[in-house]
């Protein structure tokens, strides 16, 4: 295949990828996320690349391809259910922010800018 070819295909499993997983997230609005495994886990362990056997729940580690299908399994789920330590929006204060805007210019002109500002704000609550 050529350059051009693997692209398209990779861009097109790429969107179909994208497209199942919205689908599964609408499926499993409201489930908790070991629910949503235990409801994935069969469908993996079935599938033709995988066909690994499913003990007490669970893929059997004795299986060719059970790390394989392990994986897979973990990347759908976290797809599917993003973790939870995504951390909320916080309103910040108009004045907080300007003086916020204030620091980054001033630390613009200097290297590591991000890095020297956030030193600076530690050692500011430190006191």
């Amino acid at each position: 295949m050529s350059i051009k070819s693997n692209v398209t295909a990779a861009l097109t499993a790429a969107h179909a990828y994208d497209e199942a997983i919205q689908a599964l997230r609408k499926d499993c609005k409201g489930m908790e996320r070991e629910a949503v495994r235990e409801a994935m886990l069969p469908a993996v362990a079935a599938h033709p690349k995988y066909k690994v056997e499913v003990i007490d729940g669970k893929l059997n580690p004795e299986s060719p391809k059970y790390e394989t299908a392990r994986k897979a399994l973990l990347r759908l789920l976290n797809d599917v259910c993003p973790s939870s330590n995504i951390k909320e929006e916080v309103a910040i204060p108009a004045e907080i922010l300007k003086a916020a805007k204030a620091l980054a210019a001033l630390c613009a002109e200097y290297k590591d800018a991000r890095s020297l500002a956030s030193k600076a704000v530690g050692k500011a609550f430190a006191g």
